[in-house]
């Protein structure tokens, strides 16, 4: 998936953000910590270490698996996220 499907996809997980009703405070902290972390990656031109990609990748299906049930449209994008970095080497 290239940069700019990325960049949608990430979109799709802020309009989640931006709707304080449609999560509790706990997890938006959750999705808004995901969201800066790949946001971080996204801008880094070197390879990014090893233990900052496995946290992020943690981060990701961890809340993939919370929201499942859930968000199930917000499950898909994240899920898209963490399929792309992973193809990323991420």
């Amino acid at each position: 998936m290239p940069k700019p499907t990325l960049k949608r996809t990430l979109t799709e997980v802020r309009t989640v953000l931006d709707d304080p009703t449609s999560l509790d405070q706990q997890d938006l902290n959750l999705l808004a910590s995901i969201h800066n972390d790949i946001e971080r990656v996204l801008e880094m031109s070197a390879e990014i270490p090893r233990p900052q990609s496995d946290d992020l990748e943690q981060g990701l299906r961890g809340a993939i698996r919370r929201f499942e049930s859930t968000h199930p449209s917000l499950t898909r994008a994240m899920s898209s996220l963490a399929e792309t970095l992973s193809s990323l080497g991420i």
